[in-house]
């Protein structure tokens, strides 16, 4: 092991790290005894775009063709930018599919953000017919491909990945819907507490949903309030608390100063005057998989009566324009929402 990863070695003894070169000598020992090699596969966005470029210099596809497919090769770096990293062949899987690319492109794409023109935002959520496109991308590139690489078996099965056409969403709740949706209780959903309280955090941070698993995950209140939470005076000589938490754009990544309303002290540590005397929670609710929080959400309004399709998105466009009737200015709303111009913020 040493002959072959001397710098690493070195590395290891410098930081003590008795325990990962155990494993890694393990792991080598493994596959010396069973000869296995492991392949790392390529990125589907990266090979995709080498078909269609290669397609495009040998003349098999047009000018404008190309154009149109260079948009759905953007639509999928969107996601991967989103998603937080790039997805390999072999990790394409149904799962994948369903839980986290068909509600991004349906609900959480910003439509143009990611797009080479000059237009600007001009809405959220992909069509079915464009989600359809980006599905085809992928088993065109799994059928050019697959002897040479290794993609997941049910890629080229269109029952199974599949996008089913659905009705346009709710585009916000009222105040006394967002309440009626936080303060519900039924002892038959499964750690509904724990769920709400996700919810609540998204609605009152004006959160995208993987907002905040990048702002909270492997945190724990104390972190966050010591790091990343500022006090400053108002102009009425009233402290307000600002979190620098994370801000997620589909052509980058980086992170807004948000103004903390009371109820997201509460949410998070338990009272801002608590915080100030160092009690915390020991740690937050523990985070479950994504779609979890969507079906919980979609589940209480559907029993609380409340009409229409609820995403994750209802609740961000929601906080906006309730507290926009406060008559908050344009530049203040921006800085819940973290878009970069008031323009884009009054389109969305």
């Amino acid at each position: 092991y040493a002959y072959t990863n001397q710098l690493e070695l070195k590395q290891l003894v410098l930081d003590k790290d008795r325990r990962t070169f155990i494993e890694l000598c393990d792991k080598w020992y493994r596959e010396y005894i069973e000869e296995v090699k492991e392949v790392s596969q390529p990125y589907i966005s990266d090979l995709y775009k080498e078909t269609i470029t290669a397609d495009f210099q040998t003349g098999e596809i047009g000018s404008d063709r190309f154009v149109r497919v260079m948009n759905i090769y953007r639509n999928i770096c969107a996601f991967e930018t989103y998603y937080g990293r790039k997805i390999r062949t072999d990790e394409l899987t149904v799962k994948l599919w369903t839980n986290e690319m068909i509600p991004f492109f349906q609900d959480e794409y910003e439509h143009g953000i990611h797009s080479e023109s000059k237009k600007s935002f001009n809405g959220t959520g992909l069509s079915t017919s464009v989600i359809r496109m980006i599905r085809n991308a992928f088993q065109q590139t799994a059928r050019t491909h697959g002897k040479k690489h290794t993609f997941d078996y049910d890629i080229l099965n269109h029952k199974k990945f599949t996008i089913k056409v659905v009705e346009r969403a709710k585009s916000y709740l009222t105040p006394q819907q967002v309440k009626s949706i936080l303060t519900y209780q039924n002892p038959k959903i499964k750690n509904l507490e724990s769920k709400l309280w996700f919810i609540g955090v998204m609605y009152y941070g004006c959160f995208r949903i993987n907002e905040v698993y990048k702002s909270l995950e492997g945190k724990t209140p104390k972190e966050v309030f010591e790091n990343e939470v500022t006090q400053t005076l108002n102009s009425k000589g009233k402290y307000v608390y600002s979190w620098e938490c994370y801000n997620s754009k589909q052509k980058d990544v980086h992170h807004k100063n948000l103004p903390m309303f009371d109820k997201l002290g509460e949410l998070l540590f338990g009272g801002f005057e608590n915080a100030e005397k160092g009690i915390f929670p020991i740690s937050f609710p523990k985070f479950n998989d994504k779609n979890t929080y969507r079906k919980t959400l979609q589940q209480v309004a559907k029993e609380l009566g409340i009409g229409g399709r609820i995403i994750a998105h209802t609740m961000r466009r929601s906080f906006l324009k309730n507290i926009k009737k406060k008559t908050i200015k344009h530049t203040d709303l921006m800085q819940y929402s973290g878009h970069q111009t008031e323009a884009t913020l009054l389109h969305y």
